[in-house]
């Protein structure tokens, strides 16, 4: 386990098909029909874990 090091997640999404991105390496990408409407997004941990975030973007790209 890394201790002490930044990492990059980045999650695209465009309609129902999303790709997520762990320090530029693609993980997953997969279709969800479940949320259809523009809305909120969340960031979680497990309750053990330390963890800070930092500049956290969420842009619209057209």
């Amino acid at each position: 386990m890394l201790s002490n090091v930044w990492m990059f997640i980045s999650i695209t999404i465009k309609g129902n098909h999303i790709e997520c991105y762990y320090n530029g390496k693609k993980y997953l990408a997969v279709s969800d029909d479940t949320f259809s409407q523009p809305g909120k997004i969340g960031l979680w941990t497990k309750s053990d874990a330390i963890t800070y975030f930092d500049n956290l973007k969420v842009m619209s790209v057209e």
